[in-house]
């Protein structure tokens, strides 16, 4: 019998410890094959394997940790928490359930120190996967007078001297901001800054009660009045009050982070490495990722994303008949694909995708998970799902699911008697036109707000050191990364409950929404939760000299 069929570890052992007349009058038939005897032992020892792995699952399922490198199975976990009194909100992004692992690890911790501001930092931490600076409400708002409160209290006449003005008013004469602290030892006062090293800075306010240099950040401890509002006009707004306690959250880097490996190559005679690779290996490469364009340029590295210069030649769909997909990469130029075969684009980033003399029953260009600035094409057919348009999308036909576009949409399609976009964010119809899509319960023409940062200034003069605090638009780090504030029509606005666009995979926003759940467990009762993306949180806080 032929040794290509399932052997098992209880097979080869029970073999070993026969007698040796027994192996010896068992010859195989030719080389790499099995002998009958041998052969037929491998049947109980297939069960036997089967019952020794459900032994040890059955085993690791009662823990969850990993055992051996063996964990429980991810629909033991809520069970597991039961146990534990809690209840897992994390969502399972990759069907690992590593997330709601972690959070299952830190269900004892929490619950001895429910209430306090360092269990809510930690499950900040743990379940967003970015960096969050905690402040209680009630430290930020201004309180009435009274002799045993500061700053009475602080002199021995009981009266206030000059340098203690009264609690609400800021000093002007200094300014107040976040200053690099390497002495600061409580982690609520350190976070990571962005990039590849995660390098971890440790802060504090330069001057107390002094006027803030950026108003509404985490660094700011100047009073104001509470706001007793509980919804504002854009969600994530709310101001400081005494039983709301203020997440400040570092905004995601998005596709253009820090890490971004910048190959020097275009993709002009990718197609003659492809046919090169393929006559050396035998193997054909309808898959380009990140490793094959590092060995395209001849360069090392290990970045999970490339960004390269250039679009894609008519040759390269030349190579075979299969579809050939691009994974994991930045585009810096248009993207075009101009022939009937078929292209998938995964987690890539493009500024325009260009989408010529398609099939009349298929699309040529299958998209998941990526950002582009804008989708164009006479005749182009265009499938999107995950998806992120910053632009219009102008086309023959499009198919969309699940993805937010920012500008307008023209197709033929949307005309048609059945609407090809469905459970998207889209601007409304065009006066004069009626759009299936438009009338579609599915889709919505919600506001979508992004997360800010400090970026260049637009305008300014090159060289120039001058930035400001916008949303960023194509190819600057963090774009296309939703707000906070946006309405759940976004938020959860996917067929599967999750966020519209690109970073759907991410689960950027579903993440923030189990930190709510989980926090009003374990926040005091009354108080309330305001998430707010904090652009000062993606800078170091500078030097004080």
């Amino acid at each position: 019998m032929s040794s290509d069929v399932l052997k098992s570890k209880a097979g080869k052992a029970l073999y070993r410890h026969l007698p040796e007349e027994y192996r010896y009058r068992d010859p195989a038939p030719a080389p790499g094959e099995l002998g009958d005897l041998e052969a037929l032992l491998h049947g109980p020892g297939a069960v036997l394997d089967a019952l020794r792995e459900t032994l040890e699952q059955a085993y690791a399922d009662g823990f969850a940790e990993e055992i051996e490198g063996r964990g429980a199975q991810g629909w033991m976990l809520p069970y597991l928490a039961e146990l534990l009194g809690t209840t897992l909100v994390a969502p399972d992004l990759d069907g690992t359930a590593s997330l709601r692992r972690d959070e299952l690890n830190e269900a004892v911790s929490w619950s001895k120190g429910k209430g306090t501001l360092r269990v809510a930092d930690r499950a900040a931490d743990v379940l967003t996967g970015a960096e969050v600076v905690m402040v209680e409400g009630w430290q930020k708002v201004t309180t009435t007078p009274r002799l045993s409160l500061p700053p009475f209290a602080r002199s021995a006449s009981g009266r206030a001297t000059p340098d203690q003005f009264p609690v609400g008013l800021p000093d002007l004469r200094k300014l107040g901001r976040a200053v690099l602290d390497t002495d600061a030892i409580d982690p609520r006062q350190k976070f990571n800054l962005p990039g590849p090293e995660r390098t971890t800075v440790g802060w504090r306010v330069a001057e107390k009660g002094a006027a803030p240099c950026f108003p509404g950040a985490f660094s700011d401890d100047s009073r104001r009045l509470p706001d007793i509002r509980t919804t504002a006009p854009r969600p994530g707004r709310l101001g400081p009050a005494p039983r709301r306690v203020m997440a400040h959250v570092q905004p995601p880097e998005g596709f253009f982070h820090a890490n971004v490996q910048t190959l020097p190559l275009t993709l002009d005679h990718l197609a003659d490495f492809i046919r090169a690779e393929r006559d050396a290996t035998g193997a054909r490469i309808d898959h380009i990722t990140p490793d094959v364009l590092r060995r395209f340029a001849g360069v090392s590295g290990d970045a999970a994303r490339v960004s390269i210069r250039g679009g894609l030649t008519n040759d390269i769909q030349d190579i075979g008949d299969w579809p050939v997909t691009f994974t994991d990469i930045n585009f810096t130029t248009a993207f075009a694909v101009d022939e009937p075969s078929l292209i998938r684009l995964e987690r890539c980033a493009m500024p325009t995708l260009i989408s010529e003399e398609a099939p009349a029953d298929r699309p040529n260009a299958i998209l998941r998970d990526c950002l582009i600035g804008s989708v164009l094409g006479g005749n182009g057919f265009v499938e999107m799902e995950y998806c992120t348009v910053l632009g219009d999308a102008i086309l023959r036909d499009l198919r969309a699911s699940d993805c937010l576009i920012m500008g307008s949409v023209i197709d033929e399609g949307c005309l048609g008697p059945a609407s090809c976009i469905r459970f998207s964010r889209l601007n409304a119809a065009p006066e004069g036109t009626e759009c299936n899509y438009a009338a579609a319960t599915t889709n919505t023409n919600a506001t979508a707000f992004f997360a800010q940062r400090p970026l260049p200034s637009k305008g300014a003069r090159e060289g120039a050191d001058s930035c400001t605090v916008r949303a960023p638009g194509f190819g600057e780090t963090g774009a296309g990364v939703l707000d906070l504030g946006v309405s759940r029509a976004i938020a959860e606005g996917a067929e599967d409950g999750g966020e519209l666009g690109c970073y759907h995979h991410l689960g950027h926003l579903a993440r923030f929404s189990a930190l709510r759940q989980k926090l009003i467990q374990q926040l005091p009762l009354g108080q309330d939760l305001e998430l707010i993306h904090d652009p000062m949180l993606a800078v170091a806080p500078p030097k004080l000299l």
